[in-house]
């Protein structure tokens, strides 16, 4: 069985439906996370703020979703970790360091203006870490630290994707994986409108 059946949204659908007023998702009829809306009657998923409709991320969202609807309401610990600390991380971080977070210092350097744009519509806020930082909350209850070197003369461009260490009280490390892994996409979708 594909992914892409094991997480449509019919098999879906309660798990995902139940996130309404809950886990910090307002009560409203659909859920916006990384300017995605998903219609909780329809399951159609769109961008904001055009509705256009979105196909090939569907599965991995409805995955991370399902995932954090299982989560349990603990405080943050205001402790960043890098994926590979997350419960499990360690086997798939080269992976996740080369999806997720190489791609930001590239998207950073390519379009620094760009960049903090498409942060600060995400609703991002900044943070003192590296030269440049920002927290987004990914999901209401799962802050995704940013965090870029500008490099200098000796060293390149650089970047990190942290979360804060409770992340792994709202979702398993498959799906943290491919939240991150989604940050970065949503990004770049964005930032290619700003260039």
């Amino acid at each position: 069985m594909s992914a892409g059946t094991t997480w449509d949204y019919e098999r879906c659908r309660e798990a995902v439906s139940s996130l309404r007023g809950r886990l910090g998702f307002p009560d409203d009829p659909f859920l916006v996370v990384l300017r995605l809306r998903l219609d909780l009657t329809s399951g159609i998923l769109v961008t904001e703020p055009d509705m256009t409709p979105v196909l090939g991320i569907r599965p991995r969202l409805f995955c991370i979703l399902s995932g954090y609807s299982r989560a349990e309401e603990v405080p943050e610990t205001f402790r960043l970790i890098p994926f590979g600390q997350v419960p499990g991380g360690n086997a798939y971080a080269a992976t996740f360091r080369q999806r997720a977070v190489q791609p930001l210092a590239e998207m950073y350097t390519l379009n620094q203006q760009g960049f903090c744009q498409v942060l600060e519509e995400f609703g991002a806020t900044p943070a003192a870490y590296a030269d440049r930082s920002w927290v987004l909350r990914a999901l209401p209850r799962v802050p995704v630290y940013i965090l870029i070197w500008e490099g200098s003369d000796e060293f390149p461009p650089s970047a990190n994707l942290l979360f804060d260490a409770s992340v792994s009280s709202c979702l398993e490390t498959e799906a943290v994986a491919m939240l991150g892994e989604l940050v970065t996409e949503r990004i770049a979708f964005f930032l290619e409108d700003t260039i």
